[in-house]
């Protein structure tokens, strides 16, 4: 996910980023995404969105797009720092309500 999929959906985030503003394409990219992390896990189908991300140790892809369109008009340019922002990543699941 982290390799392939991600970048590709990432690109170009800078210019589209203003878009995440609307449910549906949030709902479009959470989407994909599901799907990859119900592929990781095996969960079945009917699993939740949010349980399946947090059981494969993903973060929202939504988030990771706003974080790197706050990078990109922060910090200038996002080819240094786009490894950095993967690898350091604080998000973490909470499975407290998982059963």
């Amino acid at each position: 996910w982290g390799k392939a999929l991600e970048p590709m959906m990432l690109n170009g985030v800078a210019v589209w980023g203003k878009a995440l503003e609307r449910k549906t394409v949030v709902k479009q990219l959470r989407s994909v995404q599901r799907k990859a992390a119900l592929a990781m896990t095996g969960c079945f189908k009917t699993t939740k969105t949010e349980v399946a991300l947090a059981l494969a140790g993903l973060t929202p892809v939504d988030l990771v797009a706003k974080e790197l369109v706050v990078l990109q008009y922060s910090h200038g340019t996002l080819r240094g720092r786009m490894e950095e922002l993967r690898d350091g990543c604080a998000w973490s699941p909470h499975l407290a309500f998982v059963r």
